[in-house]
């Protein structure tokens, strides 16, 4: 389905700080900035600092690390 493939390429997007990487619970997320068509979520102040000097950086960092997590994800 290609609204769950949609889900499924944003889960890091919305599930982990892209600065620090701490996952991100219901209600954790600080602020969530867009970046190029992604939204990013980030976990607090500091973070969202960070983000802001080197966007192009964690945004990357974020988009591969979502290509790990989807090559370790097991296959329905």
């Amino acid at each position: 389905n290609e609204s769950k493939q949609m889900n499924d390429e944003n889960d890091r997007d919305e599930n982990y700080c892209a600065v620090c990487e701490r996952p991100l619970g219901n209600g954790t997320k600080f602020a969530r900035v867009r970046y190029e068509e992604r939204m990013i979520a980030l976990c607090c102040p500091i973070c969202m600092e960070k983000f802001e000097a080197n966007r192009k950086f964690y945004a990357l960092r974020n988009e591969a690390n979502q290509a790990i997590d989807n090559v370790k994800r097991p296959k329905p």
